[in-house]
């Protein structure tokens, strides 16, 4: 059993890296859609300035509170879809935060370095909000979405439990697909409409399923001593 549960690990690994690929391309060409009418920008790159400051110039000489409770809430939420019984959950602005789980497994483990809840909650306000709203919600996406990379950078280390125990590699790769999944997921949406989320994620699909296509197809090439009978 160990044995399958680490093959469908690194299975899951691959299949990150080839969407990594895939739906980098996608928010490569979601780039240059948008700069062409940069003006969609102008709300969520305001709120990503507006923490960009805060934090530069206030909330880097402080320990922040929300960062921890972002961190052990997405723990949570994850366990919860896999449903895993939570025993404890605690957060806390100087000594840090800690959840207590029954069970658990990578994707939970790594959920805070990839998963930006706060953002993820706002996006999903979207189709429900009148659309007067919407510019207001924007500059809020992108205050939240530019928090969750803030304190990524300060968070993600191989000195932490999570990554120690997934691996270093492994958790690398899984972390870059998910920040590139869902942060083109949630910035199509925002520089459009709910449905170009969904536009985006059908496309980085397409993109990844030509790269692994493409992968598959210069395999003999790559490997002519497997290929020679």
């Amino acid at each position: 059993m160990r044995l399958i549960l680490l093959l469908l690990k690194y299975l899951f690994m691959l299949l990150c890296l080839v969407g990594g690929i895939g739906y980098g391309q996608s928010l490569w060409c979601l780039f240059a859609k948008v700069s062409e009418n940069p003006g969609v920008w102008l709300f969520p790159a305001g709120g990503a300035l507006s923490f960009f400051l805060a934090y530069l110039f206030y909330f880097s000489r402080r320990e922040s509170f929300w960062s921890v409770m972002e961190h052990e809430l997405t723990h949570a939420v994850f366990a919860l879809l896999f449903f895993k019984k939570i025993h404890s959950f605690s957060a806390h602005r100087f000594r840090g935060g800690k959840i207590q789980l029954e069970g658990g497994n990578f994707i939970i483990a790594l959920a805070p370095y990839f998963f930006p809840t706060f953002t993820i909650f706002l996006f999903l306000l979207k189709p429900i909000l009148n659309s007067r709203f919407h510019p207001y919600l924007n500059f809020a996406i992108g205050f939240t979405l530019m928090f969750h990379w803030v304190y990524l950078t300060r968070e993600f280390h191989f000195g932490q439990p999570d990554i120690r125990q997934s691996g270093r590699l492994f958790s690398i790769i899984v972390v870059i697909f998910g920040n590139i999944f869902f942060a083109g997921m949630v910035l199509a949406a925002t520089a459009g409409s709910f449905r170009d989320g969904g536009q985006f994620i059908r496309l980085g699909f397409r993109h990844s399923v030509q790269f692994l296509q493409y992968l598959l197809s210069i395999w003999p090439l790559a490997a002519p001593g497997l290929s020679a009978n």
